[in-house]
């Protein structure tokens, strides 16, 4: 249910708090029933100790704090991104190559025309195959860092269509009467030449036809060979790329995400009902009990409701009106309407 929206001048926490607790009474509802909370990651909202989501659960418990998932995965993400060199190097070159091509309406144009030339040359070539849904015109525009998909979408883009963006590349640092532009593209190219492969193919539909450096040569790192890098390129990527990469997102996934709320989700998903109940856990649900001992009488003794959990669970997979449920939603739903809430309180 959607209670309501208010603006607000003062963001002050103490401010916020109040507004909520006004929103609350006027609809006759108690703080102390409050449950959840999830706001994004400013200080005001999450800080540890003097946020909002710490003045209510000072007051409330069982009012525990989740930052939205995706949105925490979306930041551990971009932090990796601006903060491993080598990562933080390739996305900027990417974001240049996208500015260079894609402010331009005539540049957009000429790297549509190339690719249909090669995608229709290969085709007459039987380098490709022709056929519903196949060879579709391909484009490329700017990621949001706040929807990762979409730079996974943009740099597929530009692995499909990569001769075709080099051609264009090449033509704008030849013929483009800027000097400034004309030097940028070049070092664009550069850039995904070093990066990328050693010898640009006419045309490939695929990485499998760029011929990419040798892994056992000596590394170089695209500015001076005077210096030995003393690691091949295996160890590089390998070592300084891949595995440094995954240390700092694990560690950022870590700081992202702690046990509590990570716990509290797997625990809630356990009660959903899809696929004959699959995802019950009695142990789990038995660790959820124990964060809202608010929800039971003050003597209840939580070994009754392990019991009561164990003739729930045969119960409802026994009986065919809980067989299709999606939801924990539906399963509320048909739990009322037939009024098992009464049994299983």
């Amino acid at each position: 249910m959607f209670v309501g929206l208010r603006n607000v001048n003062d963001t002050s926490t103490l401010s916020l708090k109040a507004t909520i607790y006004d929103m609350l009474s006027k609809q006759n509802l108690s703080p102390s029933r409050i449950r959840g909370q999830g706001y994004d990651g400013a200080s005001n909202m999450s800080d540890a100790f003097n946020g909002l989501k710490t003045l209510i659960m000072n007051e409330t418990k069982s009012a525990h704090f989740v930052h939205c998932f995706a949105h925490q995965l979306k930041l551990a993400l971009l932090f990796v991104a601006k903060n491993h060199t080598k990562v933080n190097d390739f996305f900027d070159v990417v974001s240049r190559l996208l500015n260079i091509i894609g402010s331009s309406y005539k540049r957009r144009a000429k790297l549509r025309k190339k690719q249909a030339d090669k995608v229709m040359e290969a085709l007459a070539e039987g380098e490709l195959e022709s056929g519903t849904g196949l060879n579709q015109v391909v484009g490329i525009k700017r990621p949001s860092d706040t929807r990762w998909v979409s730079h996974f979408a943009s740099l597929l883009n530009i692995q499909i269509i990569y001769a075709s963006i080099c051609d264009v590349l090449e033509d704008h640092g030849e013929f483009n009467s800027d000097r400034d532009r004309r030097a940028e593209a070049i070092r664009i190219l550069k850039s995904f030449e070093y990066n990328t492969t050693k010898k640009r193919p006419r045309y490939h539909k695929c990485h499998e036809s760029i011929k990419v450096v040798d892994l056992e040569d000596e590394y170089f790192n695209g500015y001076s060979r005077r210096r030995g890098s003393q690691v091949n390129n295996l160890h590089h990527y390998q070592v300084d790329v891949f595995k440094e990469v995954i240390d700092m997102q694990l560690q950022e996934l870590n700081h992202c995400f702690n046990e509590a709320n990570t716990n509290l989700l797997l625990c809630i998903a356990c009660l959903c009902p899809s696929e004959s109940f699959k995802a019950f856990d009695l142990e789990k649900i038995m660790k959820m009990a124990s964060l809202y001992l608010e929800e039971f009488p003050t003597e209840y003794d939580l070994r009754v409701l392990e019991v009561e959990l164990g003739n729930y669970i045969k119960d409802v997979r026994e009986d065919e009106q809980f067989n299709d449920l999606k939801s924990i939603g539906d399963l509320a739903k048909k739990m009322v309407e037939e009024r098992k809430h009464i049994i299983f309180p």
